[in-house]
């Protein structure tokens, strides 16, 4: 993965550094994905985003699709127990609870 600045004499994105997603993903601690997943998601997620990532991993292999699923089952489950929301965040945590329980997991 490439790792932009934005050079404003030329008026175009260029490459500073390269960093190995693997090395990275691999000396990543909870906290670590966690503000990933938060920096990512915030002005990119949503519903159409995960569509396209989810279509992306199709190319994965079988059992790593099996632990990216349930992986993402656990973080709407650990989701689901927040107990204080807003109108912002009220459908979203509805859902994540509706999936915890269709899981049958917990």
């Amino acid at each position: 993965m490439n790792i932009y600045e934005y050079d404003y004499e030329k008026r175009e994105r260029v490459v500073k550094e390269e960093v190995n997603l693997h090395a990275v993903a691999r000396c990543m601690e909870l906290e670590d994905m966690t503000e990933l997943l938060d920096h990512y998601c915030n002005g990119r997620g949503g519903y159409f985003q995960g569509v396209k990532i989810g279509k992306l991993l199709h190319r994965s292999h079988r059992f790593i699709q099996g632990q990216i699923i349930m992986t993402l089952i656990g973080i709407l489950a650990g989701m689901s127990e927040q107990t204080s929301w807003d109108a912002r965040n009220e459908d979203e945590l509805r859902r994540a609870r509706i999936v915890r329980e269709q899981a049958g997991l917990l």
